[in-house]
Parts: structure tokens; C-alpha cells; sequence
């Protein structure tokens, strides 16, 4: 009985051992697919689809010309989808410092500021529920999640940090804000979340056709 218990432990023991193996190999795999030859061009590709979707902007709000909706953050957002989060915010950087770069962006720093905090509020959220748990109900809750918290995440850094350095009185910050920067971002949130969720699943089977720099 004895020599059956050590032997039933030492089992389990090889187990565990075989299964914290895989484990690492797998883990040491990832890192070491993080940065192939395909996912650098794919994301340079939709870096650059980023920048030419900054080009069509447009103004929503009448009572906020000066606010204008472009799609940009859509491109982040299915990169997100396809590889991560960190991906999504890589895309969502180089975007504002190519936009910079080329005179894309008229209020440098400062807007350029507020696009970089926005870019990281609706990725991060959208990328972490959707990496734990994938599929057509968690693709939207990480949508609307990702948008409620970037409309927060906005209004916030709208009235502490960019209206101040806009030199905007203290006085007027937050009815700004909740007049325009809110239902501005609600739009623009929720638009892009839309468009994203119901391009994403086509778009991804076709750059998954596409393998660069892997032989076959």
C-alpha cells in the first residue's frame, strides 16, 4: 500500500513537472513569435491605414466645430483583436508621432497628447476582456466597455489636463466638457466600436491568407 502511494506521487509529481514544461516552452514560444517578420508588416500596414483614415475627418457637433470624428482608432482596435493589446497601443503611438511627423496633426502637443491618452483608454480595456475570453458576446461587452471607459477617461483629461494647458477658464471646463467632449467621444466611441465589430471577423480571415516571411 506503502509502495503504491509513493509510486502514485511520484506520478503526480512527473506530471506537474511535464505539464510546468509545456508550460514554459510555450510561454518562451510566444516571446519568441512576438515580433516575426508577418506581425511587424501587418501592423505596419494597418499603421498606415491609421494615418490615411486621420485625413477624412469631418465635424459632428454644430455647437463644436473645432471637434472633428475621423476613424483612426479602428485600426488599432482590430490589430488589438488579432494580437493584443500592447499590439493596439503600438499601432495607436506611431499613429499620433507619424501624424506629427508629417503635419497631419494641427495642435501639436497638445491635442496630440489627448489622442495618445484616448488611444490607450479604448484599446487597453477592449484588448484585456477580449484576450481572456474570445467570441461574439465578449467581443462586444470589450466594445462597449472600451467606449464607456474612454468617454470617462476623456472628459476627465479634458477638464485636468488639456483645457488647462489650453489656458480655458475653470469656470467653463466642465459645462465644455459635458456638452461637447462627452457627447463627442460617445459618437466617436461607439462608431468606431460598431464599424470595428462588424469589419473584424472578414478582414481578419483575409490578412490570415496572408503569411509573409513563412515557408511553406
Amino acid at each position: 500500500m506503502k509502495e503504491r502511494t509513493e509510486n502514485h506521487e511520484a506520478e503526480l509529481q512527473e506530471s506537474n513537472c511535464n505539464e510546468n514544461q509545456v508550460i514554459e516552452k510555450n510561454e518562451l514560444n510566444k516571446k519568441e513569435k512576438f515580433f516575426t517578420l508577418d506581425k511587424i508588416v501587418k501592423i505596419a500596414m494597418f499603421i498606415a491605414v491609421a494615418v490615411l483614415l486621420l485625413l477624412l475627418e469631418f465635424p459632428i457637433l454644430i455647437s463644436a466645430p473645432y471637434l472633428k470624428l475621423n476613424f483612426s482608432d479602428m485600426p488599432a482596435l482590430i490589430i488589438t483583436f488579432m494580437y493584443g493589446p500592447i499590439e493596439g497601443i503600438i499601432v495607436e503611438i506611431i499613429k499620433v508621432c507619424l501624424s506629427m511627423l508629417f503635419g497631419i496633426s494641427k495642435d501639436i502637443p497638445i491635442g496630440d497628447l489627448g489622442n495618445v491618452i484616448l488611444g490607450i483608454a479604448y484599446i487597453l480595456p477592449a484588448g484585456l476582456i477580449y484576450r481572456k475570453h474570445k467570441g461574439i458576446k465578449s467581443a462586444i461587452v470589450s466594445l462597449v466597455v472600451s467606449s464607456i471607459v474612454m468617454v470617462i477617461t476623456m472628459v476627465f483629461t479634458n477638464v485636468y489636463i488639456l483645457m488647462p494647458l489650453y489656458g480655458i477658464p475653470i469656470e467653463t471646463r466642465w459645462a465644455t466638457a459635458l456638452t461637447a467632449i462627452l457627447p463627442f467621444n460617445l459618437i466617436k466611441g461607439f462608431g468606431t466600436s460598431f464599424l470595428t465589430f462588424f469589419v473584424y471577423k472578414p478582414l481578419h480571415r483575409l490578412i490570415n491568407k496572408i503569411n509573409i516571411g513563412v515557408r511553406k
